[in-house]
């Protein structure tokens, strides 16, 4: 089923979950974005844009949330961070266009997302900013066609830029809704 055109949709990233809560119960975690896909036999090219790209957040609540699956260490340093600066704020900006390019074999989609630019980030601690500017992982996106073609949903894995014991894999799901009409020839 050919899957060119225009989508909507969003993902919800695992990274960010705190432990026993599910990904649905938290309504900051959803991510738009938008897509447009464009295939030549099995070939899938396209763009996809971030939607939800402009962030501020309280930092240490976001570094505590990223727990699950780091080294003890790290997981130490963060909480003595949480200590040290309660009242951080994270304003999160930039990466919203990315370059797809995929393969389409029948119901199954699979493309690698790959952000134009870097993302820069900001802490701000009372009056104090320090600037933080990174490149963008490289997103890996598994999906599956809904029966009529109308749907595409699956899940992510953003992969860090550098084997950095900083930089932690990103996972999740995702949900594409095709904003144009299926034609069926």
């Amino acid at each position: 089923m050919p899957i060119d055109g225009h989508w909507l949709g969003y993902y919800l990233q695992e990274l960010v979950r705190r432990p026993g809560v599910s990904l649905e119960d938290i309504p900051e975690n959803h991510f738009g974005i938008e897509a447009w896909f464009e295939t030549e036999g099995a070939l899938l090219t396209g763009k996809m844009i971030d939607l939800d790209c402009e962030r501020e957040c309280a930092y240490t609540e976001w570094l505590l949330g990223m727990h699950d699956g780091l080294p003890k260490k790290m997981r130490i340093e963060r909480a003595r961070y949480h200590a040290k600066y309660p009242n951080a704020v994270l304003r999160i900006s930039g990466c919203p266009d990315s370059k797809i390019e995929g393969t389409v074999d029948g119901d199954f989609v699979n493309f690698s997302k790959v952000y134009s630019g870097p993302r820069e980030s900001c802490i701000r601690n009372g009056n104090i900013e320090s600037a933080i500017r990174h490149l963008c992982p490289t997103v890996f996106y598994y999906g599956v066609l809904s029966s009529d073609g109308s749907i595409l949903s699956g899940t992510f894995e953003a992969v860090p830029w550098t084997e950095s014991k900083n930089h932690v894999k990103g996972t999740g799901e995702f949900v594409l809704v095709r904003d144009e009409p299926v034609v069926h020839s």
